[in-house]
């Protein structure tokens, strides 16, 4: 699929939200995802480190059998839910 994919992630707590383009590309290759450009990745508690979370990331990296490759990400990441906060 190509074009354009926006999501908007609210914080009910506080109200504050951000809108992202996440459109990608994202690839696959068997069990592997290779992320090549904006994307918006779930971390699980227990795949950490890192911590359990949401981030918004653009740039290279994969994401293998649910665990993502963040020591070797080439990019830029956000972590949203430190955002959406207001710490």
């Amino acid at each position: 699929m190509t074009g354009p994919f926006v999501l908007t992630v609210t914080n009910l707590d506080n109200n504050r939200s951000v809108t992202l383009n996440i459109s990608g590309p994202t690839f696959t290759s068997g069990d592997q995802l290779i992320l090549t450009g904006p994307a918006v990745i779930l971390i699980f508690a227990e795949n950490a480190p890192p911590p359990a979370g949401l981030l918004a990331t653009n740039g290279r990296g994969t994401i293998n059998d649910l665990d993502f490759d963040i020591e070797n990400f080439k990019g830029h990441t956000r972590d949203l839910c430190k955002e959406l906060s207001g710490a």
